[in-house]
């Protein structure tokens, strides 16, 4: 029998892993995805920029969300996953032309101009990716590599100077937006950004941002929430526009600052959705939110409104040491239920197929992303059912692929092809690429802030 074993043993050394293939074929989707991005590519005030639509051209927005800082992220991922020069071509254009944009001093305006995904805050992010790029060792490489570099530092300084000059003082704390508190559109997204600059000059307005979200909070018996605007008595708790995510920031901001203040506000949040959890017949639910009538008994599994989302901030929980056992807990919770969701078919009842099914914010490239961060062995099965629903519903041509989608009303309605994070194929290609660096060990492709990694 010995010599059967070691023969055996001897196999199985020379054998690839038996995702090996798959994990290649995961990220060729990805390239897929992002040649598809670049052939949709326009010149644009003698740059070259990406519009939000590809059904719609017309349309280049900046921001993180939707917009051209959204593609540099992908772009850079996807050059830090192959190597591949083009890609670091894509971000490096798409860089240059943000960079002439922002001297425009309105180039972002109105309530979200300073959020994470609809404003300035998101533009920090792209030239944080940018400003890693590693080109290569030979000189001229060399010499690309410290050129790009020092212009992402510029960028970076000359929008962190602009953010902070955008903070309006107001009773003891700061604000950027007059209506949104949220991570998506609002101040929390910003001082997530921004949070980074610990210890920094000039990061006494930040830090005054994060005191002012967990201070001014509604106080329910279990814990703390935030309405996800000042202005509308909306509770939308889940990680885009309520508690969930302004939980995240302040739980990040409480371990940059060591600031019991926040810290304890982080701790609120963290009560209060472990309060409103719902157990039913073995899953474990998060309510979309009130007070609207059409929220009531809705149920999602995603990134923006559901349970992948709060896997976000349960995770960060964890890793800032606050309020750990009822973060595990309800982790543990909400990656079951998920575990028992039906996905990636039609979820079980009673989670609600979201208005768009495939994408990051609302669709199953979310729960890809967040699972592929937080817990790529445990959910191991799902994710790869998960991906090769992605790849089954691929609309591919000459070595491209994307995701179309017919858009609810609140998006405009009618049938696109977006091709940010949120919606488009950026974001699902940045799921693909989180999804292949867990499969192959290999260091993530791409920071964000509002991503937490457990590998």
């Amino acid at each position: 029998m010995k010599p059967a074993i070691m023969l055996s043993t001897l196999f199985s050394l020379l054998t690839p892993p038996a995702h090996a293939t798959d994990a290649d074929a995961v990220l060729a989707l990805a390239q897929d995805a992002g040649r598809w991005i670049s052939a949709q590519a326009i010149d644009v005030d003698g740059g070259r920029a990406w519009p939000d639509d590809a059904l719609a051209p017309d349309a280049v927005s900046l921001d993180l969300g939707n917009g051209v800082a959204g593609k540099i992220v992908f772009f850079v991922a996807l050059y830090n996953a192959t190597g591949n020069r083009k890609y670091l071509d894509e971000a490096i254009a798409g860089g240059d032309y943000l960079r002439r944009q922002l001297e425009a001093p309105d180039a972002f305006s109105g309530e979200r101009r300073a959020g994470l995904y609809s404003g300035l805050s998101g533009a920090l992010v792209a030239f944080r990716n940018l400003a890693t790029v590693n080109t290569g060792e030979d000189g001229e490489t060399d010499m690309r590599h410290a050129l790009i570099r020092a212009q992402a530092l510029a960028a970076i300084e000359s929008i962190e100077h602009r953010l902070l000059n955008w903070a309006v003082a107001d009773g003891g704390g700061v604000y950027w937006s007059r209506t949104f508190n949220d991570l998506l559109f609002g101040d929390a997204g910003t001082v997530l950004a921004l949070s980074g600059r610990a210890g920094e000059p000039g990061t006494t307005p930040v830090k005054s941002g994060a005191l002012r979200l967990g201070e001014r909070m509604a106080r329910a018996d279990e814990g703390a929430y935030w309405l996800f605007r000042r202005d509308k008595e909306f509770n939308l708790p889940n990680f885009s526009h309520g508690a969930a995510g302004i939980t995240y920031v302040l739980a990040t901001a409480a371990a940059a600052w060591d600031e019991p203040r926040i810290a304890n506000a982080a701790a609120a949040g963290a009560d209060y959705l472990a309060s409103i959890a719902e157990r039913r017949s073995g899953l474990t639910l998060m309510p979309y939110g009130w007070p609207a009538e059409n929220w009531d008994g809705l149920y999602e599994f995603g990134w923006a409104h559901g349970i992948a989302g709060d896997l976000l901030t349960l995770t960060r929980l964890e890793q800032s040491g606050i309020r750990i056992d009822t973060a595990v807990a309800l982790k543990r919770e909400l990656l079951a239920t998920l575990s028992k969701s039906g996905l990636p078919g039609e979820p079980a009842p009673p989670l609600a197929e979201p208005s768009t099914p495939h994408d990051l914010r609302f669709g199953r490239a979310g729960v890809l992303y967040v699972l592929s961060a937080v817990d790529p062995e445990g959910s191991a099965e799902l994710c790869e059912a998960l991906w090769q629903y992605l790849d089954a519903h691929a609309v591919r041509s000459n070595g491209t692929a994307y995701w179309p989608l017919e858009a609810p009303a609140f998006m405009g309605g009618g049938r696109q092809a977006q091709t940010g994070i949120l919606h488009g194929a950026a974001g699902i290609g940045l799921a693909l690429l989180e999804y292949h660096a867990a499969m192959s060990g290999s260091a993530p492709y791409f920071e964000m802030p509002d991503l937490p990694r457990s590998r």
